[in-house]
């Protein structure tokens, strides 16, 4: 009960933030396919020059696409990220009472909510920013996947060959991937 309590103090910090917006240039790429893991965020990028980006001309009428014309508000984020922790209330019940194999499960779902949350937070981004923030959050974004890999790594090795070293792991990336969408809102949206 504690951790859950723990949990829901920065979302509620976060729905008392302002409502603030980025305007969207129309030199802003919209990508169709938010990414679909945290390696896609380099790959995406290699295999797609800057000029590949879908565009309008592609439509034959020179309109908006739906995409482009809405712009995703940090008080209609915060609110999504509350529905996700919200329904993820089952997993957290099984992780404090259900046998190891379902708590694994459970983090394991958690991890995949909290990181499809991430890749769609990114794509809504990578839409709204200008070129020149987008490029410093791809590294940014690149720097915290190592470290997320790095810390989840060593709180595991500390169940090494352990019964929990798989858990550990687990539940660590999904904490971390959902403090990193609860970040990526409250700074650039």
């Amino acid at each position: 009960m504690r951790k859950l309590l723990l949990l829901m103090i920065p979302l509620l910090i976060l729905v008392g933030c302002s409502n603030s917006t980025v305007e969207q240039s129309e030199s802003d790429k919209v990508k169709d396919n938010p990414l679909s893991d945290d390696a896609d965020v380099e790959t995406k990028e290699e295999q797609e020059p800057e000029g590949n980006a879908d565009t309008n001309e592609e439509q034959g009428n020179g309109s908006v696409s739906a995409q482009e014309e809405k712009v995703v508000t940090k008080a209609e984020y915060v609110r999504k990220l509350a529905v996700v922790e919200a329904s993820l209330a089952a997993q957290r019940e099984i992780i404090e009472t259900g046998t190891q194999v379902d708590m694994e499960e459970a983090a394991g779902e958690m991890y995949k909510a909290w990181d499809n949350t991430l890749n769609e937070l990114y794509g809504i981004l990578q839409s709204q920013l200008s070129d020149e923030v987008m490029q410093t959050l791809r590294e940014e974004q690149r720097n915290w996947i190592v470290l997320r890999d790095e810390v989840a790594e060593a709180e595991a090795a500390n169940y090494k060959g352990g019964s929990m070293e798989s858990f550990a792991y687990t539940s660590k990336l999904m904490e971390m991937t959902k403090n990193r969408c609860i970040e990526l809102v409250e700074m650039y949206m």
